[in-house]
Order: structure tokens, then sequence, then C-alpha cells
């Protein structure tokens, strides 16, 4: 800076001045760019949203065909069930049911009719297939009010709460009274052995949409995850018995889930399931 002061005050100043006046620009220049990527990124992030999205979404429908078929074949458990089917799609059917539904995902689908038959055989023969049975509605079907949920306070639930002896003659079951509205929304959903918290993916109609299943982590209640194997399938809104409760992040990746009224959730259930 010697140079400067061998200026003269006025010169001086009038250069600090523009020093100022260029250091400003420059600042709000840099300020706008660093808007212009963010705002990329932004976008970036909205798009890879909307390509995950639309994936989850043909995944469910593809997983929902593959049901909708195997629910009118029947699904092949022995050697002499293979034997029955006489086309190459329908052993495909049989092989992409187990691939694509329960997760076998080293099986291979393509290839003849008898390679196809052969390979069905040995899988099963060598007992990989998964020991359930296809995919079925759940056969309870009457659910509570979500306004009269919190009155429901006794009952045992699968490992989350413990057993409580107030009276039955606080909770009122009575016809569903839910329907699917918005994507997004969470809903714990009835099954005859247990319920599963999910969040809607796709509105088919007001009563049935597609939606994507959480799993508990066995480590805390509340905590739940999304598997490393999607569970997706179509569900009806009569099996929805709790909507719209609050589920917040529990992991920096979002992978994990916390689910504060799953206590709430877990009693309503079980008074549904011993009615």
């Amino acid at each position: 800076m010697r140079w400067l002061d061998k200026k003269t005050r006025t010169e001086q100043e009038r250069l600090l001045g523009q020093g100022r006046k260029v250091g400003r620009q420059l600042r709000k220049k840099y300020k706008e760019q660093e808007e212009l990527v963010k705002l990329k990124i932004r976008e970036k992030l909205v798009e890879n949203e909307r390509k995950k999205h639309e994936k989850e979404l043909k995944d469910a429908q593809d997983k929902q065909e593959i049901i909708d078929k195997i629910m009118q074949e029947g699904v092949c458990k022995s050697k002499k069930d293979v034997q029955r089917i006489e086309t190459a799609e329908g052993l495909k059917l049989q092989l992409r049911y187990h691939k694509v539904v329960l997760g076998k995902k080293d099986l291979l689908v393509s290839g003849t009719k008898e390679q196809l038959r052969n390979r069905l055989e040995v899988f099963l023969e060598e007992g990989r297939a998964v020991k359930r049975d296809c995919p079925s509605p759940p056969t309870k079907k009457r659910k509570i009010a979500a306004s009269e949920s919190d009155s429901a306070n006794t009952g045992e639930s699968d490992d989350l709460v413990s057993t409580s002896s107030e009276s039955d003659d606080s909770v009122d079951v009575g016809p569903s009274t839910f329907k699917f509205k918005q994507q997004g929304t969470w809903v714990a959903v009835f099954y005859d052995i247990k319920f599963y918290i999910g969040q809607v993916l796709e509105i088919v109609s007001p009563e049935k949409s597609i939606v994507k299943f959480m799993t508990d982590t066995k480590c805390h209640p509340e905590i739940f995850k999304w598997p490393q194997t999607e569970d997706i399938a179509e569900v009806e809104a009569q099996y929805v018995f709790r909507w719209d409760f609050a589920v917040l992040p529990a992991s920096n990746n979002f992978r994990m889930w916390q689910v504060p009224e799953i206590s709430d959730i877990a009693r309503v259930y079980q008074r549904l399931k011993h009615m």
C-alpha cells in the first residue's frame, strides 16, 4: 500500500471508493452465481426424486400385475404342479413371481419352455421358494375411526406395547371412513398377523392405492426403516385403520424413520385383531 500513501488525500479517497464499488459488484456477481448453482442443485434433486418415484410406481405396477395373474393361476409348490403348466408364458410367470415379488433376484426367466420348466422344478426341489402363500387381502375388514383411537389403550402388540386391564367398552369400532386423497400420506394397514406402516405412492382411486411399506428395526419400537427389497402392494382403503400420523426422520440418509404414535397404533390394531 506504499504506492497509495504517495497519492493525495483526494486521490486516495477516489481510488478507495472505486475499490469498494468494484468489490460490491464482485460480491453481487458471486452471490448470483451461488444462487444459480443452488437452484441447479435443487432442480437436479427434484428431477432425481421424480425419476425415483416413477421407477417405484412402475415396479409397484409390475409387481401387482404379477400378483393379479398368479392369484388366478395359483403358485406352483411341487414338480407335479409345474408339469401341469403347458405354456412358456405360464412358467415365466411362476419364475417372475419368485424373482420380482418374493425377491429371488438370481432366478433367470428366459429360455425355452423346457429350460424354464427344469429351472422351476430345480428351484422348488432345492427348497429355495419362500414359504408363504400367494398374497391375498386381509380377512379383517372393520376399523376404528381416528377420533376414537386415543381411547383404545388395552391389549398386547407384537412386542411393541404391554398388556393393560382397561375395559374394551372404550373402543367403538365402526365401518371404514378412510379414503385415499393425497400421495405421500402415511398409513397403518391391517393384516391378519400384524400391521404395517407405509406411505401412499400412487392413488388408483379413493378406495385403492399403491403403498410402499417400511419394516420395524427390532432395536426400538418407534424406529422403522425402508427394507433393502422394496415392499410395495396395492391396498384397499377399508384396511387402513390409522392415517396422517407423524413420521419423523431418524437418520441422515432418510432410511430410518420414527413413528412417535406407534404404541397407540399398536393398541388400536390389537383391539381390531381380536374383534
